[in-house]
């Protein structure tokens, strides 16, 4: 009895688990209407929630980009134009300079205290090398060793003494005071011709008269034909005289002509040759005085404005500088405002606009740390550098970070600017490439 009902409950339970897979297969092959419905609506329901998110979702684009933090009056930094070690230092670290004060000179051949000597003689001296300035008067300094501004100097120096030589010796001075005697003794010798040429003409007319009464007597037959003849060649006589006086007058006219032009010819050959003299005179000067600014641009260390010099590389006149190595600092007694200067890549500069936000990290404060600078984008240049478009960007809190810390610039400081341009939805960003591609399709297809 118990076995038959042992033997019965197996069949009872394949028989209850048969008829329930039917039934779970009859849902999965044929789901009920209800089921469908309200999976088609929530699915639906969810993609709209999706699609009208993503239309209010808005973000920006980050425009990353180098920054550096200055001030209108950012410190100065000066660098080595040569190689070489510095032949002397003029000032401390920590000092107070002014503008064109020189603090070093780089070691080179000329000695840098005849090279100043040299420098206060030009500027003593340049009044005199101009027209009307008095030369004479100018003395070369001696044994000056001069390095490269040597032969300049040299140039110099033999257009000043053919200058000086010229205004000494007044050779054409003395050509001119020697034909003016001539002249002088010329234009005497005229008026004696005219007072000579004044009596001719009266002896002259007085025979004429003499010979007209012989004429007369002799056509009376009062004297004879050898008296006539004698008057005759008397008046002839006479009227030679009048025509070599007035012969003379006339060469003596040609020949203070020829004078006074010999005189005008000396003063125009004198006045060529001065001016050549002096312009060959001034243009060695400059040629000496861009001589010696190259030297001071390559050798010379200078302040180029008012403030506190800063030792960077240099600290010993037996250390050895690099073409390019920074040598000093000067911070300035006022800094001015404070701004940051950004280059924008090409591949994004269309987006950047003024007014836009602007988060820079600074490289020497870490952003976890200290946190970052806020600011907004004041201007872009509209010419491009070699990395891309400048643009300054004004700080709306200063150096404050968005932590609270107040950064203290004393130098440059660089960063990487996050900059936010115009925000896009993402409903907007997933279309565009679409609307992209089908703008192309149909632009190929209308080509086709």
């Amino acid at each position: 009895m118990d076995s038959e009902t042992g033997s019965r409950k197996p069949e009872k339970v394949s028989s209850e688990i048969n008829l329930r897979s039917e039934e779970v297969g009859e849902i999965l092959g044929r789901p009920p209407g209800w089921i469908v419905r309200w999976g088609t609506g929530v699915a639906f329901a969810v993609i709209l929630v999706i699609i009208t998110g993503s239309g209010f979702f808005r973000y920006p684009d980050i425009v990353r980009a180098p920054v550096v933090i200055t001030q209108e009056n950012p410190p100065s930094v000066l660098t080595a134009r040569v190689t070489g070690k510095p032949e002397a230092i003029f000032r401390t670290d920590g000092s107070v300079v002014r503008m064109g004060d020189t603090l070093a000179v780089i070691e080179n051949p000329a000695r840098y205290h005849d090279i100043f000597r040299l420098g206060g003689f030009l500027a003593a001296i340049n009044q005199a090398i101009r027209p009307g300035g008095y030369i004479p008067g100018v003395s070369l300094p001696a044994e000056l060793v001069l390095g490269e501004v040597q032969p300049s100097y040299n140039l110099f120096a033999e257009a000043l003494n053919d200058y000086k030589v010229f205004i000494a010796q007044d050779f054409y001075e003395s050509r001119i005071a020697a034909l003016q005697r001539e002249l002088e003794e010329y234009n005497r010798y005229r008026e004696n011709l005219g007072r000579q040429k004044i009596l001719a003409v009266r002896d002259l007319e007085i025979g004429t008269t003499q010979f007209r009464r012989d004429s007369l007597l002799f056509e009376s037959g009062i004297i004879p034909a050898s008296e006539y003849e004698q008057a005759q060649a008397l008046l002839l006589s006479r009227q030679k005289t009048v025509e070599n006086a007035e012969l003379a007058l006339y060469d003596a006219g040609i020949t203070i002509a020829r004078l006074e032009r010999s005189i005008a010819d000396t003063r125009l050959e004198k006045d060529e040759r001065q001016q050549k003299l002096f312009t060959g005179l001034v243009n060695s000067f400059r040629q000496l005085e861009s001589s010696l600014a190259y030297w001071e641009n390559r050798y010379l260390i200078k302040a180029p404005t008012a403030g506190t010099l800063n030792y960077l590389s240099v600290w010993s006149s037996l250390q050895e500088l690099r073409e390019g190595d920074p040598v000093f600092s000067i911070v300035p007694d006022e800094m001015g405002e404070l701004h940051a200067r950004v280059i924008i890549p090409f591949r994004r500069a269309g987006k950047v606009k003024p007014g836009q936000r602007v988060n820079i990290r600074l490289d020497g404060y870490p952003y976890m740390e200290f946190g970052m600078v806020e600011g907004r984008i004041r201007s872009v240049s509209g010419g491009p550098v070699e990395q891309g478009f400048p643009a300054v960007i004004e700080l709306s809190r200063g150096t404050v970070t968005s932590f609270g810390y107040q950064l203290e610039i004393t130098r440059e400081l660089p960063g990487t600017a996050e900059i936010s341009t115009d925000e896009l939805s993402l409903l907007e960003r997933l279309v565009s490439p679409v609307r992209h591609l089908l703008r192309n399709h149909l632009i190929t297809s209308g080509n086709n």
